[in-house]
């Protein structure tokens, strides 16, 4: 028997998002963080078995199964500690989970049967996860369980040359984050010109000192770390000072205030955040909390 939380007692949705209930901001060697939900117990992990591909329960003591929660496979899953969710049938159906045995029950189907894989988390009473909204746009969706409510925050993220990932930080407030493809817009344009380290070298002569006589644009793009380092280097190149290849957003669904803040990808020794009046945040703020909180900063609130 797995120990659950008890369901709290249902409220209407107007009620329950009458007000920001939020996650806890914890301390630990002097990093601040947002609680993390999704790891509901103390024993067990809520992820996809890797023998399987199945919904499970995984013991954070050795990594082994504990428990499949669903006989079928699955393309995401998130947990809290009354229930589990996932993305199953090829990505067109939520399913709600319990953790001792209970039926199974569809919580939403996608109209156009896709849900972007990975990308839900469970809190509280409502999942949040990443879906279609046209032909060239993906979206933030909030669905509160209770009543079947579906609601599309964000409905602007665009497919193609763009990477995004969120987080949950109450039951009315996100944050996200839109990730240019550096290599797809710059990489080929950049691969012969005479551009990296003292000596200019174009990344081709590079990366073939790096890696051999062999090395092309395609092995490279095959070759893992390479590809990182590659987009790494492009963010000097490509982005000068003052621009930046991804854009963080808060929104709070409440108010419908939203906030901006401009970054790197990947840290170099340039300073790691710019506000939009292109003033660039304080980097022991950086350090102190990995930037995850940078929507708290004087800068927004004052």
């Amino acid at each position: 028997m797995i120990p659950t939380q008890p369901a709290p007692e249902t409220v209407d949705y107007d009620t329950y998002f009458s007000k920001v209930d939020g996650k806890e901001i914890l301390e630990h060697y002097g990093k601040r963080y947002l609680e993390n939900t999704s790891v509901p117990f103390a024993d067990y992990w809520v992820e996809i078995d890797s023998g399987t591909g199945c919904p499970a329960l995984i013991s954070s003591k050795n990594g082994e199964l504990v428990k499949v929660l669903y006989e079928d496979q699955a393309t995401g899953i998130s947990g809290s500690d009354r229930f589990a969710v996932a993305i199953v049938e090829d990505g067109t159906k939520f399913i709600k989970l319990g953790y001792n045995g209970e039926e199974p029950e569809l919580l939403y189907t996608v109209p156009d049967g896709r849900i972007k894989e990975r990308m839900l988390e469970v809190y509280q009473e409502c999942v949040f996860f990443i879906a279609s909204v046209d032909e060239e746009h993906d979206g933030i969706y909030r669905l509160y369980v209770p009543d079947g409510t579906v609601d599309l925050l964000v409905d602007n993220l665009p497919r193609g040359v763009k990477e995004y990932h969120f987080t949950v930080v109450s039951n009315c407030e996100i944050v996200w984050r839109v990730d240019d493809d550096i290599i797809a817009l710059y990489g080929e344009e950049y691969w012969e010109k005479p551009c990296l380290g003292e000596e200019k070298l174009t990344p081709k002569e590079f990366y073939r000192n790096y890696y051999g006589d062999n090395e092309t644009y395609e092995d490279m793009l095959e070759n893992r770390s390479a590809l990182e380092d590659y987009a790494w280097k492009l963010q000097y190149e490509a982005y000068p000072e003052g621009e930046f290849p991804r854009t963080n957003y808060y929104l709070n669904t409440l108010t419908g205030e939203i906030r901006i803040i401009y970054s790197d990808i990947y840290y170099n020794n340039r300073s790691a955040m710019m506000y939009p009046d292109g003033s660039y945040r304080d980097n022991d703020l950086n350090i102190q909390d990995d930037n995850g909180l940078w929507f708290m900063d004087d800068y927004y609130i004052a």
